[in-house]
């Protein structure tokens, strides 16, 4: 039975620049073990007898330990007796960022299904999604104060502060606890490790990329995110922190300007002192 993926994402700049450092024999090398490993039972890893893996690659017996020695330069390369092993980093990293959104995907999907084997009416699935997206909205950050006009009604939540705090050991940085904030209405618990390996460098861009727009506010960007991310599920649409981003920019123009959705301070702002970077995935 052939691969359900049986393709891979190929990235020319990326290439280019990590493979600068191999010859080209050990490029062709590289690369076939690239496309072994994908198609391997351990998605990214080559598994071979030396015997092998110089017969599968073509690599003459004088040009072994060369060729070895310079993929172990992009690769993490372990000998077993006479057996070698070969790790795409990249590779074995994206595999398991393709099975965690699987994951959240079919947890989705089996919700979605749940209320239409129901049969409720889309008025009935729109009242239920309403409810359930004004119950997320007591994840308001502390001491947040939202502008006229945008938000009425909110609720801020007393002990978000020991949330923010309990599950990592060094304080956040703004848009690091934005970070938390885009888990939070993802639904995610927060003490989930998993997620905050995977998840917490690619969503740290976005949010730093959003607190910046929102000149350095990370509670005025957590509460444009809430309010996107509701009118985005209130029409059945999927987000990212991406898409919120996106979005941003117009949410603000919508909402009276920058002036009038930031939270005004007294002194510097919140990224005014540098904290050191936590390890959110320990």
């Amino acid at each position: 039975m052939p691969p359900k993926y049986n393709w891979l994402k190929w990235y020319p700049v990326d290439w280019i620049a990590d493979t600068r450092v191999l010859s080209l024999d050990a490029r062709g090398a590289w690369v076939d073990i690239l496309c072994f490993a994908f198609f391997s039972k351990n998605k990214g890893v080559y598994e071979r007898s030396i015997s092998e893996a110089k017969r599968e690659l073509g690599i003459p017996e004088k040009d072994w330990e060369r060729v070895v020695s310079e993929i172990a330069k992009v690769a993490t390369v372990r000998f077993s007796k006479d057996s070698i092993s070969v790790t795409s980093r990249r590779m074995v990293h994206e595999e398991k960022m393709r099975k965690m959104n699987s994951k959240y995907q079919a947890k989705h999907r089996s919700k979605v299904n749940k209320m239409s084997a129901s049969g409720k009416s889309k008025a009935e699935k729109l009242e239920a999604r309403s409810k359930k997206l004004e119950a997320r909205d007591t994840t308001t950050p502390p001491n947040y104060v939202p502008p006229q006009g945008w938000i009425q009604g909110q609720e801020v939540m007393e002990d978000l502060k020991a949330k923010l705090t309990k599950p990592y050991k060094a304080p956040l940085q703004p848009h690091q606890r934005l970070v938390v904030g885009f888990k939070m209405l993802m639904g995610v618990d927060l003490e989930d490790r998993e997620w905050d390996k995977i998840y917490f460098p690619r969503f740290s861009r976005s949010a730093k990329d959003m607190v910046n727009l929102f000149r350095g506010d990370w509670e005025a960007a957590y509460g444009c995110s809430r309010d996107l991310v509701k009118g985005f599920e209130a029409k059945g649409l999927s987000w990212t922190p991406e898409t919120l981003m996106k979005h941003a920019g117009q949410w603000i123009v919508k909402n009276g300007g920058i002036d009038r959705v930031t939270t005004q301070r007294d002194g510097p702002g919140p990224s005014a002192t540098p904290v050191q970077e936590p390890k959110v995935g320990g």
